[in-house]
């Protein structure tokens, strides 16, 4: 399971439960994965088209990208 985390000190607290972290999709360029995961992540980009490319371009032939965003119009958000 490897994992991208922007925030230096959050990358610090998480190396410990993944085989590898790194800032960006970048230091991934030449791996490919059955699986990518896009959580939650989408709305805090400015270019999300793009990480959504770079991440397809990491997939096997036949991969998946599995992809989630906030639903605001949930009643857990709209109670709050």
């Amino acid at each position: 399971l490897y994992a991208v985390e922007v925030d230096a000190e959050a990358r610090a607290h998480v190396t410990d439960l993944y085989r590898r972290v790194e800032p960006s999709l970048e230091p991934f360029a030449d791996d490919r994965f059955d699986v990518v995961l896009i959580l939650d992540v989408l709305e805090h980009l400015a270019d999300p088209a793009r990480m959504l490319r770079d991440a397809a371009g990491l997939l096997v032939p036949g991969g998946r990208l599995l992809v989630s965003v906030p639903n605001v119009a949930h009643w857990s958000v709209r109670l709050s």
